[in-house]
Parts: C-alpha cells; sequence; structure tokens
C-alpha cells in the first residue's frame, strides 16, 4: 500500500547511468588502452559507460547466424565509429540511416587480421527526432509497424485509384 501510494509512472522508466560522455573522435584506440589502466573490472568495478550524443547513423544492419545482433557505423563531421549490440537486433527495424543516434556503450577494441579499431559496445540507443520509414515493397510490413512503440507512431498509407 505504501508503494502504491509513493511510486509514480516515472519510478518504473528504466534509467542508464553514465560515466561519461564523449564525441565520436573521443573513442580511439589509444583512449581505449588508457582507460584499460583501470583494470581489472569486474562487479566492485565495473567497466565505464559512455554516452555518445547526437551522432549520424550511417548504416545499420542485423549480424549473426540468427541476425540477433546488431552492427552500426555512427559519425560526425571527422570521424566514424562501429558499434555492435549483442541481443539488440531489433534495433535495426526502428532506426533509419541519416537519423541522429545517443549511444550508452562500453569502449572496446576490436581486433581483426592485425588490425585494431575502436569500437563501442552498445548497452542502449535513443534517437529523439523524427523519422520516416519506407515499407514500399515490403512483405512483411506489419511486423515492421507493429515493433514500433505505438504511442508515437503514425501510419500513412497511398494506393493508386485503379480506375
Amino acid at each position: 500500500e505504501i508503494a502504491d501510494n509513493t511510486l509514480t509512472e516515472e519510478d518504473f522508466i528504466p534509467v542508464q547511468e553514465v560515466d561519461l560522455v564523449c564525441s565520436v573522435e573521443d573513442i580511439t584506440v589509444e583512449s581505449i588502452a588508457e582507460m584499460n589502466m583501470l583494470s581489472p573490472f569486474g562487479m566492485l568495478n565495473p567497466k565505464p559507460h559512455v554516452l555518445v550524443e547526437n551522432a549520424v547513423l550511417e548504416d545499420v544492419r542485423k549480424i549473426g547466424a540468427n541476425k540477433t545482433h546488431v552492427k552500426m557505423t555512427i559519425r560526425n563531421e571527422s570521424s566514424q565509429l562501429d558499434c555492435v549490440g549483442f541481443n539488440k537486433g531489433e534495433l535495426q527495424e526502428g532506426i533509419v540511416p541519416g537519423s541522429r543516434i545517443s549511444i550508452v556503450g562500453e569502449m572496446s577494441i576490436n581486433e581483426w587480421s592485425n588490425r585494431k579499431k575502436p569500437q563501442l559496445m552498445i548497452k542502449d540507443a535513443a534517437v529523439s527526432e523524427w523519422q520516416l520509414f519506407d515499407l514500399r515493397g515490403k512483405r512483411t510490413w506489419e511486423d515492421t509497424v507493429s515493433a514500433l512503440p505505438s504511442a508515437k507512431r503514425a501510419i500513412v498509407s497511398f494506393k493508386e485509384d485503379s480506375t
């Protein structure tokens, strides 16, 4: 009863803690190596969560054998950064390339074929601007539409007159 009288709707909204706000160009192999000097990371010393705000989403696609993961490339005026989200494949359906996106994640280094690249492991992502999803020619447009939040969804449909 006490909880019913004191808790509000806002108390049930999940909150993502952020330790540092960065720009795309701040996340480099060198800066990640410096951050790793704070290791070992674990329960009493969690990996820092960084927020990259207002970056442009260059590319987004599902990856993995079952397409349950997502890979994004974000950029600003001078740099770009790969972002990977395990078990976050649903993000691909709700974000249009070219949108401004904010991402919270953990910095890491992707090492492949003797090349090191910085990347962000996605914990959460948000697009606060208006987006247009062009679903022409999609056979499963109903599934895509139903995956979008209904509170902020508007559907516009056109049909050519065949007469």
